[in-house]
């Protein structure tokens, strides 16, 4: 699967910058990977407004064959990554018709979230595991104390190293993992009701988070590795004073 030069690009930008787009074209079509060539031509093509560009990128996806459970689920993987690219760039209405034609990937679901808030908010969310740990309860009222409780007595192992190396690499104590929900909500996955989970904007230690007020799940090391490896940092959250145990009432979510 190969993306040809963006000739679009020879009338919607002119002279130097013409050039300077070239080059960077050029750049991105000598990756290796090929999840990095298209989103990096994907990138390019929202950045500049070339919608042509943009549509041969995504068909060009869309194209790629489904012949084995690993190209499936690699298939899956590029086109979540691509959805949340074209909602973080304002492509929302592209990324509305791509997320319908990601094929099922076991585990893996895409999930649209709108705002029921002002100012109105629309991004696309990928779910795994790691973000579906939570089943049908709502992310009020959680007994913190008896939460942080193992935690404050060092009876949970954590593995940080990895928690430095990974979410906090200026800090020599990181804390423990905290998962937290995400104020918009709920979504169904596999026909299960599911909180949305948020692990790394917001991780703070458990007993520290009771001045704020946050609800949270505290996750097994296994869970917590699953869950950083995982995270995205799109879309953007909510400052940690202003997300309180009665959270927002959350707005549909679709897959």
């Amino acid at each position: 699967m190969a993306v040809q030069p963006i000739e679009s690009f020879r009338t919607a930008v002119p002279g130097q910058l013409e050039e300077r787009v070239r080059r960077t074209l050029g750049r991105i079509s000598r990756r290796q990977r090929l999840e990095r060539r298209m989103l990096g031509m994907l990138a390019a093509a929202a950045q500049h407004g070339d919608a042509a560009l943009l549509g041969t990128v995504i068909a060009e996806t869309l194209s790629w064959p489904e012949t084995s459970d690993a190209l499936l689920l690699r298939k899956a993987s590029l086109l979540y990554a691509m959805t949340a690219l074209l909602a973080r760039a304002g492509y929302m209405e592209a990324a509305l018709r791509l997320a319908p034609s990601i094929p099922f990937a076991p585990g893996m679901a895409q999930v649209l979230v709108f705002s029921v808030g002002s100012p109105q908010q629309r991004f696309c969310w990928r779910v795994t595991p790691a973000y579906a740990l939570v089943s049908g309860r709502r992310p009020v009222a959680l007994p913190v104390a008896e939460l942080a409780a193992p935690y404050c007595r060092n009876e949970v192992e954590i593995d940080r190293a990895y928690l430095e190396r990974v979410l906090m690499p200026r800090r020599h104590r990181p804390p423990p993992i905290l998962l937290l929900p995400h104020p918009l909500g709920q979504v169904r996955l596999d026909g299960r009701a599911f909180v949305i989970l948020d692990g790394n904007h917001r991780v703070a230690c458990a007993w520290h988070q009771r001045r704020f007020w946050i609800s949270g799940y505290i996750l097994t090391p296994r869970e917590g590795d699953t869950v950083l490896i995982s995270h995205s940092q799109w879309p953007p959250y909510a400052s940690v004073r202003r997300v309180t145990s009665e959270p927002r009432p959350p707005g549909p979510a679709a897959e």
